[in-house]
């Protein structure tokens, strides 16, 4: 949220994977009205949740956008039970595009991205405007169904999610890796040719859509560099065009060994929240050959002679430089770890920690 609040003339654009048909998910009910849904666990209706939540005049906007013009001619219509259930338009024009089957298309319809722009967008508890574009984009669909393809009248629900499904994608990973580079690629095309500045890339068709069986563990190995090759392929494009314009920040989902983007709490064993997320436990291994990716607590290597504030490695708490590690006593629910050695200490995380290791900030 820090780009969000902060006093910057720089665009951000936030990438937001979500349902091929249904724009917006969830969040725009059957009658056009918006839906506060912020403890999603799906990418699109907590992002738009977040951005809703700074006003009704941002809500009002959101609402608009994803309901009017071409836009809303993107959401599917509603079933029927026979063939036509699984037609979507793939934006290759300004009227929508032409109707296709999602299940048997190729890779060609995930280019398909729109956006707008939050004007005036001003986040609660920040003084500042910042320039918000909100770009969505759709990945292939491969979750297992609880009823057979491509029969529609086999599912009971006929749900958007379930009919979207990609038939392609579920039986080749190279097809379903195409689809999400194409997708990341209709977002990251948008967004230059808005002239952001700084982009939070979304975890395309990392999560539900992936087939967890089968892909969803190597897609999120490679995500990062998949990213990468992205933006580097559309720079060249940029540079046969004569286009200057370069993102000036990035920040990419990365995973954790443990398939987890959670990784070191930043308060270490001090952390007063039992429900937090991160973990607080050392690796028990001296010579962990996941350093950059095991989601616990490794000690630094200078140990109790670091001076940097911000390492993000674990201390002993008496450690130099360092005015955390200097209180005494341990609070309520504290943690006690491995160091090196096998010995227990007691340790102290640095903040920051997690953002270093949970999202790749790179530039380019």
């Amino acid at each position: 949220m820090q780009w969000l609040t902060e006093a910057s003339p720089l665009i951000t654009g936030v990438m937001i994977a979500g349902n091929y048909g249904r724009p917006g998910g969830n969040c725009i009910d059957e009658w056009g009205e918006f839906v506060f849904l912020p403890k999603a666990k799906t990418q699109e209706e907590s992002v738009l949740s977040l951005f809703a939540d700074n006003g009704p005049h941002v809500q009002a906007h959101i609402v608009k956008q994803l309901t009017t013009g071409r836009i809303a001619k993107y959401r599917m219509k509603l079933p029927t039970g026979n063939q036509t259930d699984f037609e979507v338009l793939d934006g290759t024009n300004d009227a929508g595009g032409e109707w296709i089957n999602i299940q048997t298309a190729g890779h060609e319809p995930y280019f398909r991205e729109f956006g707008f722009n939050l004007a005036g967008f001003q986040a609660r508890g920040s003084q500042y405007i910042q320039g918000v574009y909100l770009s969505f984009v759709s990945g292939p669909n491969t979750a297992p169904q609880e009823h057979p393809w491509p029969d529609p009248r086999a599912s009971d629900t006929l749900d958007s999610m379930y009919r979207c499904a990609s038939l392609k994608a579920s039986a080749r990973y190279h097809v379903f890796r195409r689809m999400v580079r194409t997708a990341l690629r209709g977002s990251l095309r948008a967004m230059l040719n808005e002239r952001v500045d700084r982009v939070i890339i979304a975890a395309i068709s990392c999560g539900i859509y992936a087939d967890e069986e089968r892909y969803r563990s190597k897609i999120r190995r490679e995500y990062p560099e998949l990213c990468r090759e992205v933006i580097l392929s559309l720079y060249k494009e940029q540079r046969h065009w004569k286009e200057t314009h370069r993102f000036s920040d990035v920040l990419i989902p990365t995973w954790f060994s443990n398939g987890s983007l959670y990784g070191p709490c930043k308060h270490g064993e001090d952390c007063p929240n039992e429900l937090c997320k991160y973990e607080h436990r050392a690796c028990g291994y001296e010579d962990c050959s996941q350093r950059d990716t095991c989601p616990f607590i490794h000690p630094c290597k200078h140990w109790d002679s670091c001076t940097n504030a911000k390492c993000r490695f674990a201390h002993p708490r008496s450690r130099k430089g360092s005015s955390k590690g200097r209180r005494k006593g341990k609070g309520k629910g504290s943690r006690k770890g491995k160091g090196k050695g096998g010995r227990d200490v007691s340790l102290h995380q640095a903040s920051p920690v997690s953002n270093g290791k949970v999202k790749t900030r790179f530039k380019i």
